[in-house]
């Protein structure tokens, strides 16, 4: 683990649930040499903290490559070191991303030796979440929900659940319809396909997918032709 500067508490919940596409104070131009440097030396206060100047090379959205070859990832360790302040590190992930083929996507999502990811935090920082089965060369994240798709299958979830499929979905023809009320990995969200509708990943077989829409209303989310729903459920 590598140091390298306190983080005033306000900027923890945009750390933490994605990375931000902003600069940081720190950062110059891509591919820029970035220089850190300890600004507390109180081994009491520091795990391991760096004695000297770290030469790190930015390869990526918080992604950097030191001199002899190791790759680090930027991250947040969310345990306040003191009021209001966190400790920001560097974490090894050396074994993990491979520099060769690592290729960023939109929304925190990336992909690396022929998989899709997408990072995610807990109590110890920032780590991948792989979404399974994806294609790394036609993967697209949706922009306001967990999920994305690809050339063969349609994918919905996240942390703290698991990354999902929706059952016979069409990633060509699929339409993302988010209630006012849902949330971005919440469950609650409605799919739309030439052919189907789905409740999150559960298919609603009597809808009909030509007149799906959304209803802004307390007891009814969508209606098509023949019913309402709410939550997924049929409302006669």
């Amino acid at each position: 683990m590598r140091l390298l500067y306190v983080v005033p508490a306000v900027l923890l919940v945009t750390i933490l649930l994605v990375f931000s596409c902003t600069k940081s104070k720190h950062s110059s131009s891509r591919n820029s040499i970035e220089n850190w440097i300890q600004t507390d030396r109180n081994p009491d206060t520091f795990i391991n903290p760096i004695d000297d100047t770290t030469d790190l090379q930015r390869i990526g959205n918080q992604i950097y490559q030191d001199n002899d070859g190791k790759v680090y990832l930027r991250t947040l360790y969310p345990h306040r070191y003191k009021r209001a302040h966190y400790v920001e590190y560097l974490k090894d992930i050396t074994d993990f991303l491979n520099i060769a083929d690592y290729r960023e996507l939109d929304k925190g999502y990336f992909t690396t030796k022929g998989k899709v990811y997408m990072w995610w935090s807990n109590d110890g920082g920032h780590y991948p979440v792989e979404v399974k089965v994806a294609d790394p060369g036609t993967f697209v994240p949706f922009d306001s929900i967990a999920g994305g798709k690809d050339k063969a299958h349609v994918f919905y979830g996240g942390p703290p659940g698991n990354m999902d499929t929706l059952p016979g979905a069409d990633p060509a023809t699929i339409r993302v319809m988010n209630p006012e009320r849902g949330c971005w990995n919440c469950g609650d969200c409605y799919f739309v396909d030439a052919k189907h509708v789905f409740w999150g990943l559960q298919p609603i077989p009597e809808a009909d997918s030509k007149t799906f829409h959304l209803v802004d209303s307390e007891a009814v989310d969508a209606r098509d032709k023949y019913r309402s729903y709410y939550n997924g459920r049929p409302i006669r």
